[in-house]
C-alpha cells in the first residue's frame, strides 16, 4: 500500500517545496526534449490556495521562445539547481500541470503560464 498523507501534512509539504523553489527557474520542452523557454521565477512564484489546498502559481511567470516547438514538458529548480520538479504542459482545459495559453511557441515569442498548481494532495 503507498504512503499516503492527510490534507495538512500535503498541504505543508507544498508550503516547504514553494519556498525551495522561490527565485528559481522554470523550463518548457518539446517531446524531443529540447529546450524551448528558460525563465526565472518570481519572489513569491506561489501562493497558499486557501479554497482547494496546497500551492496556487503566484505573480508573473513570462520569458521570450529561445527555441520554436510543440511545448509538452516542464521542469523547474530551484536557484542553486537542487531542486527539481517535472510535469506536464496543456493548453486551458487540456489537463497538464502547467497551462499556456498557446503551446505551440515560435522563437522570440513572449509567453505567460496561466496557470500552475503544486499539491500532494490524494484529491485536488
Amino acid at each position: 500500500m503507498p504512503l499516503t498523507l492527510d490534507n495538512e501534512a500535503a498541504d505543508d509539504l507544498s508550503a516547504v517545496m514553494a519556498a525551495r523553489i522561490t527565485d528559481g527557474f522554470l523550463e518548457l520542452y518539446d517531446a524531443a526534449p529540447a529546450l524551448l523557454v528558460r525563465l526565472r521565477l518570481p519572489l513569491s512564484a506561489f501562493a497558499a490556495d486557501a479554497e482547494a489546498g496546497g500551492q496556487a502559481l503566484s505573480g508573473n511567470w513570462f520569458g521570450s521562445v529561445i527555441a520554436g516547438g510543440d511545448a509538452a514538458t516542464f521542469k523547474i529548480t530551484s536557484k542553486d539547481g537542487g531542486v527539481a520538479l517535472a510535469g506536464t504542459i496543456s493548453e486551458p482545459g487540456g489537463g497538464g500541470d502547467l497551462v499556456l495559453d498557446e503551446t505551440t511557441l515560435v522563437h522570440g515569442q513572449l509567453i505567460e503560464v496561466s496557470a500552475c498548481r503544486l499539491t500532494f494532495r490524494e484529491t485536488a
